[in-house]
């Protein structure tokens, strides 16, 4: 999620994947939608990335395809989203809203702003590839497997849909007023009802005092086929 001002600067960005070391940055506040499953250990407790042990699902916050209905109490437990809501199992949304904060943001001037979604599609992450790579150890495929996925872009994330709000900040707001914030009576700020709108926009104050924008954006776009990352 970028935050840009009318000459197209950059404000704020959320969410950073670090070409480098084929690693998320989760410090970024990245929302991230996947499947982590791991092997169940009879003494309690789970371990991770064991690909060919695993039979625990410790996370699965992907969306639901439309129309996707499990039926039975089996396929509803192998199916349901694991740490993320998407409504009954019957008639889950296809779809997440996703609520976005740009915290501790510097005093905004009136004008135009602009909010840009993006969703990435990555197919697999570099702990899967390294422990296949580890497992074998009867010739050298893991370390061909290794050197393939270093020579072909380490599966990089690839840009599978985006959304723009045009914003326009007005001019300051009355303490106490609808839509303005804390005491120092920074910007009013609305969605500018450009193309991909559907953006609801608020100023408000963040921990430390300063302002930041609220930005909540319908994601529709986000339909991606359950089970793809087992």
């Amino acid at each position: 999620m970028e935050l840009q001002d009318a000459q197209g600067v950059s404000l704020a960005l959320l969410g950073r994947y670090d070409d480098t070391t084929a690693h998320i940055d989760a410090a970024s506040e990245l929302r991230v939608w996947e499947s982590i499953q791991a092997e169940h250990l009879s003494g309690g407790g789970h371990r991770e990335w064991h690909i060919a042990k695993n039979d625990t699902v410790v996370k699965d916050t992907r969306i639901p395809p439309a129309g996707f209905r499990p039926t039975g109490a089996a396929a509803i437990a192998m199916t349901a989203p694991v740490g993320a809501d998407y409504g009954p199992v019957t008639g889950m949304r296809n779809y997440d809203d996703v609520p976005v904060r740009f915290s501790a943001l510097a005093p905004l001037p009136p004008g135009s702003l602009r909010v840009t979604a993006r969703v990435f599609y990555q197919s697999t992450m570099r702990e899967f590839v390294e422990e296949l790579a580890r497992a074998n150890t009867n010739d050298d495929r893991g370390t061909k497997l290794m050197g393939i996925w270093e020579q072909t872009g380490q599966a990089a994330p690839r840009l599978i849909a985006s959304k723009t709000a045009d914003l326009t900040v007005g001019p300051p707001l009355p303490p106490g007023s609808d839509g303005g914030t804390d005491a120092g009576g920074d910007a009013g700020i609305a969605p500018g009802g450009g193309a991909g709108s559907g953006c609801g926009c608020a100023l408000a104050p963040s921990a430390d005092g300063r302002t930041g924008l609220l930005v909540g954006l319908m994601l529709v776009t986000l339909r991606r086929a359950r089970r793809r990352r087992r």
